[in-house]
């Protein structure tokens, strides 16, 4: 059904967008509308936005991740428009350039929270903000730096992240982006072999043969190392874990397990058994109160508040291996185990639960773990690609069916029904809705070959920053 509304006066209308079912922004030749659609099919000035100057408005774009607006004006820059119970907040945003934001066609936002204009001029320029909202780079793509044209009509994205954009008489142009970034520390005391990554809204914590390396999450820079002398012994930091960011448990490699209180950087030994394999620590992971430590000889789960624990092994409750590779804790608070061999296990009500895979191959050995969306559990092997486990099948992808290895090395899920897969010499990203695999070799800078050790799919509080970055 299409229902007609017309303004009582005659009204050029250039742009609009609605910010509720009846109401909505409307760009005029002469500013901007705040308007109500009525029953009657009479469209209602409820009032002009005079904080917008009364010029063309050209484009309305809704914010992705907060109530708000974009509006490009012709001649008058553009302007950031929020909004909560019918009370607006105009801010010109200004460019850290001689650029005056004239002329501007359209705004897009795209799922980096990148501003994309399009202009008449000077080409597609491209805004990226910080966490705070501030400013941070201003790149233009026109015919001074190799562009097709220096004027631009429209610009999308799609689902791959490219950027399109319909030009003036230059038909469509497409912008691939950068898909890696390569970090380096330029200190060889922090050492250069990453094996564990925790992230936060701040910083990045990174694991490393020689400490714990804390890195300002917006700027990327090391504010602090964490080695012999500063509470962590010169060893491996093999897995990372914080239920809050307030407290990191640190596994090592051969002295066992630490705590760290963030806010004054304590860091304590927490003493779990004498063994040498009891205190080489391969992950952890943990749900609330509850801490899991996995070690090359079996199992730890600590109350983190009474410090009460509980050891399983092979003797001891019934684990496939005492070896454990990985562990990960789903939505229903199941504890999921993988160990060399072919029995992935669950815990759950302390009681140790076995689900044998079989391989084509043979020999199979279990490692990554992750849940999808749709709380599918997905485990990756030594040789035998990618399983998928629900409640009444198994599925199990390859390089037969597109993997680029059958040696997976990490996973992780994405907020877009994608399974990432880390091999030794590449990626690997499975859509979940239909299981097509997506090959993915080529990293920028990196030439030599390199084993993927852990990957932690990065969500800074996505509702506010949209970012949406994945660690390797």
């Amino acid at each position: 059904m299409i229902k007609q509304y017309l303004f009582k006066d005659i009204t050029i209308i250039i742009s609009f967008d609605f910010i509720t079912d009846n109401e909505l922004l409307v760009g005029t030749n002469t500013g901007l509308l705040h308007c109500r659609l009525k029953e009657s099919g009479e469209v209602e000035i409820i009032r002009p936005v005079l904080e917008i100057p009364e010029s063309k408005v050209t484009c309305i774009q809704k914010m992705r991740n907060k109530p708000g607006f974009y509006i490009a004006t012709e001649n008058d820059g553009i302007f950031q428009l929020t909004y909560n119970d019918s009370q607006f907040k105009v801010k010109k945003l200004i460019a850290n350039t001689d650029f005056d934001f004239t002329d501007i066609q359209e705004i897009y936002q795209d799922s980096q929270s990148d501003l994309w204009l399009c202009s008449k001029g000077n080409g597609l320029i491209r805004m990226s903000y910080s966490e705070s909202g501030e400013l941070t780079k201003t790149i233009f793509f026109n015919k001074t730096n190799g562009f097709v044209s220096d004027n631009v009509k429209t610009v999308f994205e799609d689902r791959e992240g490219n950027i399109w954009s319909g030009n003036f008489g230059k038909g469509l142009t497409q912008i691939t982006p950068k898909t890696f970034s390569v970090y380096t520390f330029g200190n060889p005391l922090y050492g250069n072999n990453i094996f564990s990554i925790f992230l936060n809204r701040q910083y990045r914590w990174i694991g490393t043969e020689n400490g714990l390396v804390k890195m300002d999450q917006s700027t990327g820079k090391v504010v602090k190392f964490y080695g012999k002398g500063s509470g962590l012994p010169k060893d491996t930091v093999t897995t990372i874990y914080s239920k809050d960011g307030k407290e990191l448990w640190i596994g090592t490699g051969r002295n066992g397990v630490f705590r760290m209180d963030v806010g004054n950087e304590r860091i304590i030994k927490y003493p779990v058994e004498s063994g040498v394999l009891e205190n080489s620590v391969t992950i952890i992971t943990g749900i609330g109160e509850q801490v899991w430590v996995g070690t090359k000889k079996g199992l730890w789960n600590i109350n983190s508040n009474t410090d009460g624990k509980n050891w399983y092994s092979i003797n001891r409750g019934g684990l496939p291996h005492n070896y454990i590779n990985c562990l990960f804790v789903d939505r229903t608070g199941k504890v999921w185990i993988t160990t060399p061999g072919s029995t992935l296990a669950y815990i759950q009500d302390e009681k140790v639960v076995k689900i044998a895979l079989n391989s084509v191959s043979g020999n199979l050995t279990l490692g990554p773990i992750i849940e999808d969306s749709d709380s599918r559990i997905w485990v990756g092997s030594n040789g035998n690609g990618v399983f998928m486990i629900q409640s009444d099948s198994i599925v199990n992808l390859t390089a037969k069916e597109g993997l680029l290895s059958n040696y997976c090395y990490s996973l992780t899920c994405d907020d877009h029904k994608n399974i990432w897969v880390g091999h030794k010499n590449g990626l690997s990203r499975i859509r979940t809705t239909d299981y097509s695999v997506k090959p993915i070799q080529h990293i920028k800078n990196q030439t030599e070959n390199y084993q993927l050790i852990q990957m932690q799919f990065l969500k800074i509080n996505w509702a506010k920053s949209g970012s949406d970055r994945l660690m390797v």
